[in-house]
């Protein structure tokens, strides 16, 4: 697939309109070589259709970029990719919209610190969470960003799995990653069902799930902590506690058992 802008140290992306810009998570057969890159594909992908379906206005197709960067399982690379994707937009003065899967979260939390430490006025309108690993290492900068929507599902196992305590200077590192981040005024933080069954890794980038953000992010209270039904037939979002949830919620294996 070729992309536009294919060297943005040259070619840094400037503008005042929204921008969108989506930083995929770790690539397990990465090659090594891979430059850290920011660019829109020429064609629509199914990202870029599932977010326009979602809202047409918000998420014009040559609103949305993607940040591809080395996918390494390592703080490491995660940090060099927040640093090009730094130098990529710290010219743009528009509104900018991140949406992150998986370890993408901790590279746009990595860009949080270095937002903060540069003390650097880009204008992020707000950042959007799938399923990120949620780790001691970057976990603190989230308080540092504008308003924050973090989407979970108990049954992601991917999102828990990274030993983040082999990589840690801490001696109170958990050893594998977390699911929650500790509250805060800027966070929403919503576990998500489609048709009452949790919902895999992956499945956070499906369209299935992109088509509702939009309808999610509006609906959703600010901040928060909250379940989320999504019907799969009519699209109908049905929100709820947590505490409510767990006093109405009848597990899989039961009702399967009715």
């Amino acid at each position: 697939m070729k992309y536009l802008f294919p060297n943005y140290r040259k070619f840094g992306i400037k503008g005042t309109t929204p921008l969108t810009i989506y930083v995929h998570g770790t690539k397990f057969f990465q090659m090594k070589s891979s430059p850290s890159r920011l660019a829109k594909a020429p064609q629509p992908r199914q990202l870029e259709r599932a977010l326009h379906k979602s809202n047409p206005t918000k998420y014009p197709y040559d609103s949305v970029y993607r940040f591809s960067w080395s996918g390494r399982l390592h703080h490491r690379a995660r940090q060099k990719a927040a640093q090009d994707l730094f130098d990529a937009i710290k010219e743009y003065k528009g509104p900018i919209t991140i949406i992150a899967h998986s370890h993408g979260c901790n590279v746009s939390l990595w860009l949080a610190k270095i937002l903060t430490e540069e003390k650097h006025t880009i204008s992020l309108d707000k950042v959007i969470f799938l399923a990120p690993p949620v780790q001691m290492a970057t976990m603190e900068y989230v308080t540092t960003l504008p308003q924050v929507y973090s989407f979970y599902s108990t049954a992601d196992m991917v999102q828990v799995v990274d030993p983040q305590r082999l990589q840690a200077r801490r001696k109170d590192t958990p050893l594998f990653s977390q699911r929650l981040f500790p509250e805060s005024l800027n966070l929403c933080q919503t576990r998500i069902l489609f048709h009452n069954q949790s919902p895999g890794h992956q499945s956070f980038i499906t369209e299935s799930f992109l088509v509702h953000l939009d309808n999610l992010i509006t609906t959703l209270p600010h901040p928060g902590h909250m379940v989320c039904t999504i019907d799969k037939n009519s699209g109908r979002v049905t929100l709820m506690e947590k505490e409510q949830f767990h006093q109405s919620y009848v597990p899989r294996i039961t009702r399967r058992a009715r």
